[in-house]
């Protein structure tokens, strides 16, 4: 089964995503979890629900807590047009879901792609079917396989975060011993 965890809006590509999986007329398993912020861009998306039976919406998570989708789902589709961080992106690696998320839009593209390998070019039907076919070939092995190189792969960002805070209080503590410095001349 695969998630959809976002805002809806145009930025997020759920529409691209919707054409996509007709086209592929396979039995994927969506489901979408979001707040509706672009309503008329939400009508675009349910006109195309409708030729897809297996995809539903589940509105907005209670007091946000993405835990409950922890044993619920194996993959997060993530069709992003562009991420400035990638929230969703590390919220969804932190309940272990395998990210399949669009190639070149956001800051984790590398790791995911040399980490997990299922990232797809968001402009290409082909791709992205690739990718499905891919996963839809998965054995529980590798999914489980798959699940523990995601931990693995949010513990290295995790650390990594830490390094880069450490890095800026030094820089900050620095700048600010400068300014005192500067300030005595």
């Amino acid at each position: 089964k695969f998630i959809f965890y976002s805002r809806i809006h145009k930025k997020k590509g759920l529409l691209i995503i919707l054409d996509y999986l007709i086209s592929l007329n396979q039995n994927i398993y969506l489901d979408i979890y979001g707040f509706i912020e672009d309503e008329i861009y939400w009508h675009k998306c349910l006109e195309k629900l409708k030729y897809l039976k297996n995809v539903r919406y589940m509105g907005p998570l209670n007091n946000g807590d993405i835990s409950e989708l922890k044993n619920k789902y194996s993959f997060f589709l993530f069709p992003t047009l562009n991420e400035n961080y990638g929230h969703v992106i590390v919220e969804m690696l932190s309940i272990g879901l395998i990210p399949v998320v669009s190639k070149g839009t956001n800051p984790f593209d590398e790791l995911l792609n040399s980490e997990i390998n299922l990232n797809f070019n968001l402009y290409s039907f082909d791709d992205f079917k690739l990718q499905i076919e891919k996963i839809i070939d998965f054995n529980e092995s590798k999914i489980f396989t798959l699940k523990k190189r995601v931990k693995q792969l949010f513990n290295k960002l995790v650390e990594d975060q830490s390094y880069i805070i450490n890095e800026y209080i030094i820089f900050i503590n620095n700048l600010s011993k400068w300014v005192k410095l500067i300030q005595n001349y």
